[in-house]
C-alpha cells in the first residue's frame, strides 16, 4: 500500500496519469525519481536507527549516573499502587532497607513494622491524606533494617498522583533517603550547645560571684577605716593618765581635806579631769557612729553573701516573683561599687509589678547588665555625669514586662550592636565575652528576649530585658529541646 501511493505522487509528478503508458524518457525519470526516495528512505532508516543506538546509550549512561547519585546521597525512589498493593523500588531503595534485589519486594504492611508504633501511626495517617485530598507530606523517622537492630534515621516525602486513562487512578510516589549521620551530627551539636550554654552560665555566675566578691571587698575598705577611727579613739583617752589622777586623789584626799584645791598638783587633776571628760564624750561619739557603721557594713556583707546563696544555684522552679525584691536585691550587690565610682542609680519601677518565672535566672541576668553598666561608666570621662538609670513598664500587650537599664556610659558602635550577645565577644581588655551571651540564652530560658539600643560612641547603651508575665511551664526545658 505504501510503495503503491509513492509510485502514484512520482507519476504525477512527471505528468502522467496510472493508465497512460510512459515513454523511454519518462520511465528514465520515474525510475530516477523512485531510487532518489529509496535512498532518502534508507539514509532516514539508517539515521533513525542510529539515533536510537545513541538515544539507549545515552539513557543507559544517564541512569549509572543516577544510580550513581542515588547511592552517594543514599536516596532512593518508589511508587506504591495503594489499589493494587503493588510497590516498585529504584535500585538504592534495597541498599536503604537491605534487602536482596532478587527478593520480592516487602508488603506495605512488613515495611510498616520496622518503624515504631508512634511513627508507624504518623506514617499512615499521612499516607491516607496524602490518599484522599492529594496533598504531599514528609516524614522524619527511625527504622530498622533485616541485618541488624540497629535504628537509622529517615527522610521520607511522598506526592499523590492522579491518571486518567480508560478510569481514575491514585498511586504514590516519593524518595526516602538516609539521614542518619545528619542527625547524630544533630545529637552531637545539641550536646555541644548545652555544654556551651552551661560552660556559659557557669562563667556567668562565676563573673557574679568576682562582682560579689569585688563589692564585698569594698565594704571591707570601709569596715577597716571604721575600725582604724575607733582604734584611734579609744587610743586618744589616755587611760593611765586618768587612773594615774584618779590614784593621787585616793592616796592624798584622806590625809590633806584641800588636796584638790591647795596642793599644786590636786589643783591640776579637776582640770585635767574636765578635759579628759570632753574628749572621752567626743571619743565616745565616733566609737558609737563607727560601730553603727561597722554594724551596717556587716549586716550589708551578710545580705550580699545571702542573696549570692539565694541566687546562685542552679533553679528552674517557676514563681511568682516581685520585680522590685529582685531589682532591689541586685542593686545591693552593687551599690557599694557604684557609690565608690562615683555613679548616680536612678530607680523608677513599679513596686507591684509580679510575674510567673524563676526569680534566680532574672538576677543572674540583672547582675549581669548592672557589672556591664558601670564598666561601661568608669571609662568615660570622670567630669561627665555618671549615671545607670533602672526602669520597668508592661507591654502595651498586657502580655509582656519590660525591664531596662540604661547608662550614660561608653556606648556601643553600629558594627557591634549585633555582635554583643555573641559567644566570646567583648571590647573589655580582660573580658572573656560570656556575660552578655549567658544572660542572652537566660532571657530565652525564660520566654523573653534581651535586645539592646545604642546611638555610638559616647551615647551610653540601653539594655531592655523582655519577660512574659505568665509562664506555664518550665521554659529552660523547652529551651534546651529547641537548640
Amino acid at each position: 500500500m505504501v510503495y503503491h501511493t509513492l509510485l502514484k505522487r512520482q507519476l504525477r509528478r512527471i505528468g502522467l496519469g496510472e493508465d497512460q503508458a510512459p515513454t523511454l524518457e519518462q520511465w528514465q525519470e520515474l525510475l530516477k525519481r523512485i531510487d532518489k526516495v529509496y535512498q532518502e528512505s534508507d539514509q532516514e532508516r539508517y539515521l533513525n536507527k542510529i539515533a536510537n543506538e545513541v538515544s539507549s546509550r545515552e539513557t543507559t549512561e544517564l541512569n549509572l549516573k543516577l544510580e550513581s547519585a542515588q547511592q552517594i546521597a543514599h536516596l532512593g525512589y518508589w511508587y506504591y499502587d495503594r489499589e493494587t498493593g503493588s510497590i516498585t523500588w529504584s535500585k538504592e531503595m534495597y541498599n536503604l532497607y537491605n534487602c536482596d534485589p532478587a527478593q520480592p519486594i516487602p508488603s506495605f504492611d512488613e515495611l510498616l513494622n520496622r518503624f515504631s508504633e508512634e511513627d508507624r501511626n504518623i506514617l499512615k495517617s499521612l499516607i491516607d491524606y496524602a490518599w484522599m485530598m492529594g496533598e504531599d507530606y514528609e516524614l522524619e523517622a527511625k527504622i530498622k533494617n533485616d541485618l541488624n537492630d540497629k535504628d537509622r534515621w529517615f527522610y521520607f516525602a511522598g506526592h499523590a498522583h492522579v491518571t486518567m486513562d480508560n478510569k481514575p487512578r491514585r498511586y504514590l510516589s516519593g524518595i526516602a533517603m538516609d539521614i542518619t549521620k545528619r542527625k547524630e551530627s544533630e545529637d552531637e551539636l545539641h550536646k555541644l550547645n548545652l555544654q556551651l550554654a552551661a560552660s556559659a552560665r557557669k562563667a556567668g555566675m562565676a563573673e557574679i560571684a568576682t562582682g560579689v566578691l569585688h563589692n564585698i571587698g569594698n565594704i571591707l575598705n570601709s569596715v577597716n577605716i571604721s575600725a582604724e577611727l575607733i582604734k584611734r579613739s579609744i587610743q586618744e583617752l589616755d587611760i593611765d593618765n586618768i587612773s594615774t589622777a584618779i590614784k593621787m586623789i585616793h592616796e592624798n584626799l584622806p590625809i590633806q581635806k584641800n588636796y584638790l584645791t591647795e596642793d599644786p598638783k590636786g589643783k591640776l587633776i579637776p582640770a585635767y579631769l574636765l578635759e579628759s571628760k570632753k574628749i572621752m564624750e567626743i571619743n565616745y561619739g565616733i566609737v558609737n557612729k563607727e560601730i553603727a557603721r561597722l554594724n551596717e557594713k556587716i549586716t550589708h556583707i551578710k545580705e550580699i553573701v545571702s542573696i549570692q546563696n539565694t541566687f546562685s544555684g542552679v533553679s528552674k522552679m517557676i514563681e511568682e516573683v516581685s520585680l522590685s525584691e529582685v531589682i532591689n536585691a541586685a542593686v545591693m550587690v552593687v551599690e557599694d561599687t557604684l557609690k565608690k565610682n562615683g555613679i548616680q542609680l536612678e530607680k523608677n519601677y513599679d513596686s507591684s509589678l509580679a510575674i510567673q518565672t524563676d526569680k534566680n535566672k532574672i538576677m543572674q541576668i540583672l547582675l549581669n547588665l548592672l557589672q556591664n553598666a558601670k564598666d561601661a561608666l568608669i571609662v568615660v570621662d570622670p567630669t561627665l555625669i555618671k549615671k545607670i538609670s533602672i526602669s520597668s513598664k508592661i507591654n502595651p500587650n498586657k502580655k509582656d514586662i519590660e525591664i531596662s537599664i540604661t547608662d550614660t556610659g561608653l556606648g556601643i558602635s553600629a558594627d557591634n550592636l549585633t555582635k554583643v550577645f555573641s559567644f566570646g565577644f567583648t571590647t573589655k581588655l580582660k573580658g572573656h565575652g560570656f556575660g552578655l551571651h549567658s544572660s542572652a540564652l537566660l532571657a530565652k530560658e525564660l520566654g523573653g528576649e534581651l535586645h539592646v539600643e545604642s546611638e555610638g560612641i559616647g551615647h551610653g547603651s540601653t539594655f531592655t530585658l523582655t519577660l512574659p508575665m505568665n509562664s506555664i511551664a518550665d521554659r529552660s526545658e523547652m529551651y534546651e529541646r529547641s537548640i
